[in-house]
């Protein structure tokens, strides 16, 4: 498959250069990414394989100091990135009226909601359960019209030694779990329908191995449903700022991967067409 260049996307792409004209134009130069999820759910690791930067030391959570709502900010080709971490929610620890007038007092608006569950776990647990309940009463239920669920620690999500299961099947069938769950979780609170059924759950494993059971490639996947989830207005400036941590290979438009979803919705059964898409992150192939 032929290399393109930025100068032929945009000779060949109405959508790539439609969505740099808009971040030159709009002038929008911040995005707003909020986390979620335990400590040791795996976040600053996801935070690093989304937008390229050493928010934390792998292996370190963003913010240790569970009774603050920390803001990261750094710039990269002039987009002011804010990445808020809420930990003290799902660990259980303060005062959760507090905690949540923090979230209100700090964070304004979100881009990205990121909410992030260890997949290797056997059941979604109470404490998840009731972050979810918190941060839809404090956001609203448009929240979840921005938002992806990512499972942390996919790469370590093994079938059991039985002959009528394929790893495929057991990882899809993991994923399902967690969907039907946090889907009827998102009913009780309300969420309207086209939000529940819309939104994706999507599997992260190692960054230096990023094959999985039913993909060769949850880096570029995880990347795509990202940019395709994050509000309209702040996606101008996503591109913008990864643009030097990319490289885009297609036969396709960039339309084709907006509008084209990962492995999600029903545990999977959805996917860019490889032989469209080829995306080039931090300097290496990975798709």
């Amino acid at each position: 498959m032929a290399e393109k260049g930025l100068g032929d996307l945009m000779c060949s792409s109405t959508d790539l250069e439609h969505y740099l004209c808009e971040f030159f134009l709009s002038g929008r130069r911040e995005i707003t990414i909020l986390l979620s999820g335990k400590t040791g759910a795996g976040k600053s690791h996801l935070t690093n394989a989304l937008i390229g930067e050493e928010l934390a030391e792998e292996g370190e959570e963003l913010d240790p100091q569970t009774d603050n709502v920390t803001p990261y900010d750094f710039t990269k080709n002039n987009v002011k990135i804010t990445v808020f971490d809420t930990p003290g929610l799902a660990d259980g620890t303060g005062n959760d009226e507090s905690y949540l007038n923090q979230i209100r007092e700090k964070v304004a608006s979100v881009d990205l909601f990121l909410f992030c569950t260890d997949m290797t776990s056997k059941r979604f647990g109470d404490d998840d359960a009731r972050t979810i309940e918190k941060l839809t009463r404090t956001f609203g239920t448009i929240l979840w019209d921005h938002a992806l669920v990512v499972l942390t620690f996919a790469n370590e999500v093994h079938a059991p030694s039985r002959k009528d299961v394929t790893e495929k099947e057991f990882f899809q069938q993991k994923i399902q779990r967690f969907q039907k769950k946090i889907q009827e979780l998102l009913r009780r609170q309300e969420v309207p329908e086209e939000a529940v059924y819309n939104l994706p759950f999507v599997p992260a494993g190692e960054l230096t191995k990023p094959r999985l059971p039913d993909r060769d490639n949850w880096l570029t996947a995880f990347w795509i449903v990202a940019f395709k989830r994050i509000n309209r207005n702040a996606k101008a400036a996503f591109l913008m700022a990864n643009l030097d941590r990319i490289t885009i290979y297609c036969g396709g438009l960039l339309s084709d991967f907006s509008s084209e979803t990962d492995r999600t919705i029903q545990g999977g059964d959805r996917m860019p067409n490889e032989e469209d898409i080829d995306v080039e992150i931090f300097g290496r192939k990975v798709a």
